[in-house]
């Protein structure tokens, strides 16, 4: 399946969790220690065990652990609580598909898969099931499957779709389309049919940038080299005490 992601979630230098998902369909976490010279344990859980969103919407059974192959994106929007400490909430999306590299002769019309977005609010090196949950899901149109990985920007998820039975350029069926997907709620800001993606897209400059077998393409607008939002990861320590008798 696709390369593993590998996440900082707390911003102290070292990775502390890698996410990786399977042609079984399973999207693990695996929990690594990260204070050097320390021995910890390594411990792991199943992300995609959560298939009903809060709004009650679900995922149908037949529809579950399907096979991902592309790398799942991930990003952290940790924030401090009331008492100082961190509450972690990352973000993982991943799409779903047949296998890029042969014909497992799918009925395909009959198949939908589907691009999916899960919040983990565990705690470094926990692997708590009820704090990782379905936040959306996207269904996608019979005969679309996803080969590559989502890259996010700017409050935005996006991803291609394919229609080839591989990643073969040369296969007939070239219909595959470029979505832009709101990544609080899952609505579709943007879909269009470019040809199919094999390769993950980039988003760089406000512009949006693909591969196809007809080409390479970009979305956006005339204006080049925009100004760029600096942004970073709150860092909270004591600056003065007082003790009340």
């Amino acid at each position: 399946s696709g390369q593993p992601s590998i996440v900082d979630s707390d911003g102290n230098g070292y990775i502390d969790r890698i996410y990786v998902g399977t042609d079984k369909g399973y999207l693990y976490k695996v929990n690594i220690p990260d204070e050097p010279g320390i021995e910890g344990c390594i411990t792991h859980c199943v992300i995609n065990r959560d298939f009903e969103t809060d709004e009650g919407l679900v995922v149908p059974s037949a529809q579950r652990y399907q096979p991902i192959y592309a790398s799942p994106t991930v990003f952290v929007e940790k924030t401090p609580s009331s008492t100082g400490l961190l509450d972690y909430r990352v973000r993982v999306f991943f799409g779903t598909g047949d296998s890029p590299y042969f014909d497992e002769d799918i009925n395909i019309a009959a198949t939908t898969y589907h691009f999916l977005a899960y919040i983990d609010e565990c705690g470094k090196g926990e692997c708590d099931e009820n704090s990782i949950h379905l936040d959306w899901f996207y269904e996608l149109e019979a005969g679309h499957r996803i080969f590559a990985s989502a890259f996010a920007a700017a409050g935005s998820i996006y991803f291609g779709t394919s229609t080839a039975e591989t990643e073969d350029p040369c296969e007939p069926s070239n219909e595959g389309k470029i979505f832009a997907l709101d990544i609080e709620s899952g609505s579709v800001e943007f879909s269009q049919q470019v040809g199919n993606i094999v390769t993950p897209v980039v988003v760089e400059d406000k512009h949006l940038y693909l591969k196809t077998p007809d080409g390479p393409k970009s979305f956006g607008g005339d204006q080049y080299n925009n100004a760029v939002n600096v942004g970073g990861f709150t860092s909270i320590t004591t600056r003065m005490w007082r003790e009340i008798f």
